[in-house]
């Protein structure tokens, strides 16, 4: 005998299985983006993430730190890096001096966008046998989940902006 729909078992197993199957794609990405991205474009995967969200909008160290879940000594040890590497730029907030704001570079910014580009060609590899109609609801879905747990967590994080927002947002 089949059981309904929403009862809490048949829920549960649902919850489980969709936990497995973001844990299986996000691990799946990391391991095969990461070996792409330091062959192709010289950057680490952690690099790639923290560029991507400062150019969605994180632009101090406590935010990203919020948002990736990750202590401010490892997000400043990371910071270090790209700006070493003439990524991103640190200042002081010119509307509070106490706060550095962060600015993704020239050079950071040509850099997110051709490994955007690599990322892109991988995801969509995957992606292969959906349907565009496929791909948008689970889009849709994923977009929806992630906003439902941010607004229970410590509040939201900037959203990565569209291409269209890229390109109005480019120096």
């Amino acid at each position: 005998m089949l059981e309904p729909q929403n009862s809490p078992p048949a829920r549960d197993d649902l919850i489980q299985r969709l936990m497995h199957a973001m844990w299986s794609a996000g691990q799946a990405m990391k391991r095969d983006v990461a070996p792409l991205l330091a062959r192709e474009h010289g950057m680490e995967f952690k690099h790639y993430v923290l560029l991507d969200r400062v150019a969605s909008g994180a632009l101090y160290p406590r935010e990203l730190s919020t948002c990736l879940a990750l202590p401010p000594s490892h997000i400043s040890r990371v910071l270090d890096e790209l700006s070493g590497h003439g990524l991103l730029r640190r200042s002081l907030d010119p509307h509070d001096s106490r706060r550095v704001r962060l600015e993704i570079t020239p050079q950071g910014h040509a850099l997110l966008e051709a490994t955007r580009a690599t990322m892109t060609q991988v995801v969509e590899q995957g992606l292969a046998a959906f349907s565009l109609e496929e791909v948008r609801t689970v889009t849709s879905a994923l977009e929806r989940i992630a906003a439902a747990m941010q607004e229970s967590g410590n509040g939201p994080c900037p959203q990565p902006q569209r291409p269209e927002e890229l390109e109005e947002s480019q120096p």
